[in-house]
């Protein structure tokens, strides 16, 4: 029996800007069956926020806390391994910035 689904993005849901044929029909399903499902990437360029706006302008409705990137991934093993205030010079796009800083400043 199914219990949920672990749902990777680009080349899955989507390819480039366009939805691939019944993504949005999927995701729907889903949520009308109160079926658990977290979007997964490895994409850590954009925040959870962002693919978040991406999907909304394919049709598919996702609310950020269903996303989660490889930013994420990086931030949980940040707080994991190195708890505290830390200085760190993070290189990378909006959503390892974001994910990285969070995980280090809220300590400070």
């Amino acid at each position: 029996m199914v219990k949920g689904f672990l749902i990777d993005l680009d080349g899955t849901l989507y390819l480039g800007n366009q939805p691939v044929r019944g993504s949005r029909e999927f995701v729907d399903f889903l949520k009308e069956n109160n079926i658990p499902f977290l979007f997964l990437t490895n994409n850590s360029t954009r925040t959870p926020e962002q693919v978040a706006e991406k999907l909304e302008k394919m049709g598919i409705q996702a609310h950020p806390s269903k996303i989660y990137t490889s930013a994420n991934t990086l931030a949980d093993y940040l707080r994991e391994h190195y708890k505290g205030c830390h200085n760190a010079y993070v290189i990378g796009e909006d959503g390892v910035f974001e994910r990285a800083g969070e995980s280090w400043l809220e300590d400070c």
